[in-house]
């Protein structure tokens, strides 16, 4: 049987072991003997050879046609079949064991969106943003009794002020308490019409240092402001260490007075 077994393994171009599998599954499947498949693929025959004649059912006969009246028939070229290849050991294990799928199975199906539909969906979600970033806040303005106006400058504030415009103190502080979480503790919240706001502006750009809007109301009590203030303008890392703060101990005396002077004056 191995001599045969390798034959047929020869024959088909697949290794023993897969043969011997896919004989023993065909033989089963057939309902005949592995030896009898063996031998149909080692004589290059194809499986269904292997069956045992006995075991196939009868043909059932087939009735005569009713004669028909002689006539000159024209010839009738017979179909050229092609004669499919065996197939390998490997496709015959595989076509065995094919499940047929129950008929009617349903099909899932996408749902087509319309472009007006998808178009009313982003008009919503910028008109949400909209209202959560501009409109809310712009109407929560909070308790009244926290609001407090802007008192005018002194001549030596003002003058403060123009220094601070001039070093450019606005690109890094803000002057504008928003009503939002973030800006909590940091004092009253800044009204419309708040000189921080006018022309020109000191409300700021971007928080890269703190804000400074009520700064003054912040600082301690039992602390001589003037003189931390000045000091902190002219060695901001030797009073607060590691401080992003940039020196101004270029300015002048009068200009580092009345930028103290300004400073003081935000509360």
């Amino acid at each position: 049987m191995s001599e045969l077994l390798a034959t047929a393994a020869t024959a088909m171009g697949t290794p023993q072991d897969l043969v011997e599998r896919s004989a023993r599954a065909r033989a089963a499947a057939q309902g005949t003997t592995y030896e009898g498949v063996i031998s149909a693929w080692a004589g290059g025959q194809s499986s269904a050879a292997a069956a045992d004649p006995s075991q196939a059912p009868a043909a059932d006969p087939q009735p005569e046609p009713d004669p028909k009246p002689e006539s000159n028939p024209e010839p009738v070229a017979e179909p050229v079949t092609q004669s499919e290849p065996p197939l390998s050991a490997q496709a015959q294990v595989t076509a065995v064991a094919v499940i047929d799928l129950p008929t009617g199975a349903p099909l899932l199906e996408g749902k087509h969106e319309s472009f007006a539909g998808l178009l009313t969906g982003i008009l919503a979600l910028l008109a949400a943003a909209i209202l959560l970033v501009v409109v809310i806040p712009a109407n929560s303005q909070g308790d009244d009794r926290h609001i407090v106006g802007d008192a005018s400058l002194s001549a030596l504030e003002d003058t403060g002020r123009d220094v601070y415009l001039q070093q450019g103190c606005q690109y890094c502080h803000t002057q504008n308490v928003r009503p939002v979480v973030a800006d909590v503790g940091l004092g009253a919240i800044t009204e419309t019409g708040a000189r921080s706001l006018a022309d020109p502006a000191t409300f700021g750009f971007q928080r890269i240092g703190p804000d400074l809007a009520r700064v003054a109301g912040r600082l301690p009590e039992d602390l001589d402001a003037a003189e931390y203030v000045r000091e902190f303008l002219t060695h901001p890392t030797e009073v607060v260490e590691g401080s992003a703060q940039p020196p101004y101990a270029h300015l002048s005396d009068d200009d580092m007075a009345a930028l103290v002077a300004y400073v003081l004056a935000l509360r």
